[in-house]
């Protein structure tokens, strides 16, 4: 159906399921069933299962308050079914707060903060905008990250209680229904929890009891100081931050229920998970916070939130039936897609655009804001509508990455005669490659969801270029530099070796020496070892960092795969030099940081990762050539510039 069209279709069935309210949702889910939240004051009813998690934007202004891309971003996900819309978390003391007045690449550029400073209107007006969305209005509140509980005297953690309960009661007083306080993530409040991080001899520390102190003594001041339910969020087992054992955190929950928390948002778990999943399915979606909630639950009369990964509306509905969780954090699904819970209620769920777990939502954007690497909707801008082309043209894009994809479905669903080429890559480009190396089967969520938007179109794929396209777009990553060291015939490039099926790896001897600068020479080497070859990773990362360009959550997740598939990892390690041997037993000399050199080896195939270039990221190249128009996009193996080019070739595709 052509793209225009098909929109339409879509909005009115969303628009009928809303109609029709959740006692006819599809397939009568426990997704889509009201639930009730029980403070001090008026019980609030929300219309839904799904919470919208309390996460960093980035929108904030540099003074802390909210803007209007901030009260967009909220309200598209109201608008977009979320029942609970939890904004992100709010500090609460300002000194403490560091704001970027030029964005740091990766971080996000400016926070929430919450205090007798705040603009009351800005605050006023984001709790409208999400009340009017058709969401209940909630808001975190959280400590600095900064404060380090081994050093703070009992007269400033006295003055932390009292600025978290002042800043809920102004919450309040803005219109915000529901309050959650954060004790998770590697915060103040987390390690005061923790035996290993609170050494405290004190009243706040020595013993459970103590650990325990901080966090109630917080909850009981914003319990007494608002009418709100309190949600409280923590940490169980959870594998970045080393969160509370289960017993220990039911034990918390129980003082905290005690204390008239309302109900908790539990996030981890997923130190449960067992090999077979840490090998083959990478992060996974919730595996182990079911279990975790569960767990919990059974000793608890309040609600509990489930948190963790959970990507897809079956995945989210299989935690509500199989635990007795009664909510679902659902956040980088939602960063994703703002609709996700209004398709899936209206049974379009094949129209969500998806997930595929990369991480790269948690790193910010260069202006220092939010973005997802498969929506190219601007973030000011969520779900803004295409218009009909008014002239519709044929346009190549040559390479089908992710950028060329969202360039593609965008311009067709516009109209336009659209054709991708892919090349010699498979659909999905770099990502595509990526996507067959054990672990990152998620990957290709994307490429199954472009895929059918472009034959919902008209679009398709093609072998060649049309001589008679009107325009042409290069979505092609650019090829990788060269590497001084890898000469000689038993030398192979990762782009040349990820994608091959059995027959193609003859050839590649046993014992293969990897050498990247990061995460690809890992995944090349899950790649080969899933092909029961015995690779050798090397790289010049430390024993502790040895992929510093992936995410802390996938570097830690690599490196346990590959001691999963007893794969070796040669760190400090620089190649100089590969020598080839008539008995194929080739040896890799690397040089240390330290200035000395090792032999590494015997070898008998060596792979170089360094991957492809990076693109120019200023702008991308618009010009006749031989009377077509040419804009060159490109594609890359780096999420956070995929993500730049995606959100580039939608807005170039809007106006093409």
């Amino acid at each position: 159906m052509p793209g225009l069209a098909r929109m339409a279709e879509v909005t009115r069935a969303i628009s009928d399921a809303a109609r029709r309210g959740p006692a006819q949702a599809k397939g009568r889910w426990l997704l889509h069933e009201p639930w009730t939240l029980v403070g001090r004051g008026p019980t609030v009813t929300l219309k839904n299962r799904v919470v919208m998690p309390a996460i960093p934007t980035g929108l904030a202004s540099p003074g802390g308050d909210g803007t209007p891309a901030m009260n967009e971003w909220y309200r598209a996900r109201g608008v977009g079914g979320v029942g609970l819309v939890l904004v992100e978390p709010a500090h609460v003391l300002r000194d403490c707060t560091r704001q970027q007045s030029a964005p740091v690449p990766g971080e996000f550029k400016a926070r929430l903060v919450i205090d007798a400073k705040s603009g009351r209107e800005a605050l006023r007006s984001l709790a409208d905008a999400i009340r009017m969305s058709g969401a209940v209005a909630g808001i975190a509140l959280v400590l600095p990250a900064e404060l380090d509980i081994a050093v703070l005297t009992q007269s400033q953690i006295k003055s932390w209680v009292l600025s978290v309960s002042i800043a809920s009661n102004i919450c309040e007083d803005a219109g915000f229904e529901v309050i959650e306080l954060i004790f998770s993530d590697d915060g103040a409040v987390h390690r005061s929890l923790r035996r290993n991080s609170n050494r405290r001899t004190d009243r706040f520390g020595r013993g459970e009891t103590g650990r325990f102190r901080l966090a109630r003594e917080l909850a009981r001041g914003v319990i007494a100081a608002t009418t709100c339910p309190v949600i409280v969020k923590f940490a169980i087992d959870q594998r970045r931050w080393g969160g509370l054992p289960a017993e220990a955190a039911t034990r918390l929950a129980v003082a905290f229920q005690e204390d008239g928390v309302a109900a908790f948002e539990v996030v981890g778990g997923d130190r449960w998970d067992d090999a077979s999943l840490l090998l083959s399915c990478g992060v996974g979606e919730g595996p182990g916070v079911s279990r975790t909630s569960g767990a919990i639950h059974e000793v608890l009369r309040v609600p509990i939130i489930a948190s963790g990964r959970l990507l897809s509306p079956t995945g989210a509905e299989e935690v509500l039936r199989d635990t007795n969780a009664t909510a679902v954090a659902v956040g980088r699904a939602l960063i994703a897609d703002p609709s996700w819970v209004a398709k899936a209620r209206a049974g379009v769920e094949d129209e969500i655009i998806p997930c595929i777990g990369c991480l790269g939502c948690h790193v910010a954007t260069d202006d220092g804001t939010i973005g997802c690497v498969v929506n190219g909707d601007g973030v000011e801008d969520p779900g803004r509508t295409v218009e009909q082309t008014s002239r519709p043209m044929k346009i190549a894009v040559l390479g089908a990455g992710l950028p060329g994809l969202e360039f593609a479905r965008v311009a067709s669903s516009r109209g336009h005669d659209v054709t991708v080429i892919p090349g010699n890559l498979p659909l999905g480009g770099v990502t595509g490659l990526r996507s067959s190396i054990p672990g990152n089967a998620e990957f290709g969520r994307a490429f199954l969801y472009f895929g059918d938007r472009l034959r919902e179109y008209g679009s398709g794929l093609g072998d060649d270029a049309a001589t008679d396209a009107d325009v042409v777009v290069d979505a092609r990553p650019l090829p990788g530099p060269k590497v001084g060291w890898a000469v000689g015939r038993s030398v192979l490039t990762a782009s040349s070796v990820l994608g091959r099926d059995l027959h193609q790896m003859y050839g590649i001897g046993r014992r293969v020496a990897i050498c990247g600068p990061g995460a690809l020479a890992g995944e090349v080497a899950l790649f080969l070892a899933g092909w029961g070859r015995r690779p050798t990773v090397v790289v010049p990362g430390t024993a502790e960092n040895p992929f510093p360009d992936a995410h802390p959550m996938h570097a830690q997740r690599l490196v346990e795969r590959l001691a999963g598939y007893k794969c070796d990892v040669v760190t400090d390690a620089t190649p100089v030099k590969w020598t080839e041997t008539i008995e194929r037993k080739h040896k890799l000399t690397v040089q240390r940081s330290d200035g000395t050199v090792t032999v590494l080896g015997p070898f008998q195939t060596a792979v170089e990762a360094t991957g492809w270039s990076e693109p120019e990221l200023i702008r991308p190249s618009d010009a006749l050539v031989n009377g077509i128009r040419a804009i060159v996009l490109g594609d890359s193996q780096n999420f956070s510039t995929v993500r730049t080019l995606v959100h580039r070739a939608n807005q170039l595709a809007r106006n093409v």
